[in-house]
């Protein structure tokens, strides 16, 4: 689902009281946590965002975890990483 500021959210998955950046990618099979940032353009595809994390502009996750209050620079891209 394409959302009107071109953030698009892929199914399945849950989002939490989280401010997305314009034109972020979220999903599929992704979790992001209350009081987590996604920056914009950042995607983020099979991966937990838990509570506070903050995810940089233009970030790329797949089949990660972010803990708590994390955070993930600008830019930076992660395939099976763990930021604690």
């Amino acid at each position: 689902q394409m959302m009107s500021d071109g953030t698009t959210i892929v199914p399945p998955g849950m989002l939490s009281h989280a401010p997305v950046g314009a034109g972020a990618t979220l999903g599929p099979f992704t979790s992001i946590g209350p009081r987590a940032h996604i920056g914009a353009g950042a995607r983020v595809e099979r991966s937990v965002i838990h509570a506070g994390a903050d995810i940089g502009e233009g970030a790329v996750l797949r089949d990660s975890i972010v803990g708590r209050d994390a955070r993930v620079e600008p830019g930076a891209e992660l395939e099976g990483a763990v930021v604690a």
